[in-house]
């Protein structure tokens, strides 16, 4: 694999930095598979269950998730209305990033514009 030149012609060393949070990994992960299990999530995103738990606990407390028990298991509703944390993107709502990074775009519904114009 050849390595990638920066723009001054010498080689680079591969970066290790990520543009998502695992605050943000976790988020997606469940957006993605609602009734995903911590063992699951930890795996996906490559940290610890622990990690995995807390993470999910601050998504829960500040008001991204909601979490809903189905016999023994958890299932995840994201708010989509919740507004991204950082003050320059304050004013966006998290389902908006959430339906960037989809797979598969979500199916029109009754607050999509394009939907209301056909």
């Amino acid at each position: 694999m050849a390595s990638k030149a920066r723009f001054d012609g010498q080689a680079a060393k591969p970066s290790t930095w990520l543009v998502l949070t695992n605050h943000g990994n976790v988020l997606l992960c469940v957006a993605r598979d609602p009734t995903i299990r911590i063992s699951e999530l930890a795996d996906r995103v490559g940290i610890g269950e622990r990690a995995a738990q807390k993470i999910v606990g601050d998504l829960v407390r500040d008001g991204y998730l909601l979490r809903l028990k189905e016999g023994r298991r958890n299932r995840y509703e994201v708010n989509r209305s919740a507004e991204l944390r950082h003050p320059l993107f304050a004013d966006l709502e998290i389902g908006l990033l959430l339906d960037a990074l989809r797979e598969t775009p979500p199916p029109p519904g009754p607050t999509d514009p394009e939907s209301s114009a056909r």
